[in-house]
């Protein structure tokens, strides 16, 4: 391949990741906006009295497959995603084959979170 050949390629390549950029940036837009002004910063999942009762039909469990990376990500169902300090989203986690759950995870550091499924997430919730 020559070099005007992979030049070219990389060209390419950077206006893709840009754009990439523009609709991640667009998505956690989104997905803020329904959070702040529909949830008014914090959404409830799951209640205690489903957790309890083993009933996680009403929780994002392919959301939270991909935005637990220290965890076996198939484990764990997100039961509350809110806004805290810094305009940060902060989750609750349930791993249910073990019972144990995780309060104040910072969901931008559990990244790369996928912005677009936690907005189809929460349009799913409203």
């Amino acid at each position: 391949m020559e070099k005007a050949q992979i030049g070219n390629l990389s060209a390419e390549l950077t206006a893709l990741q840009e754009k990439k950029n523009e609709i991640r940036n667009r998505e956690k837009a989104i997905a803020l906006q329904i959070l702040k002004e529909h949830f008014n910063g914090d959404c409830q999942f799951l209640t205690e009295e489903d957790e309890d009762e083993g009933n996680f039909d009403a929780c994002p469990t392919i959301m939270s497959q991909t935005m637990v990376k220290d965890d076996d990500p198939a484990d764990c169902y997100v039961t509350r995603m809110y806004i805290g300090e810094e305009e940060k989203v902060y989750l609750d986690l349930h791993a249910y084959y073990s019972g144990d759950d995780a309060h104040d995870v910072n969901a931008e550091w559990e990244g790369p979170l996928d912005w677009g499924e936690v907005a189809h997430c929460l349009i799913a919730a409203a």
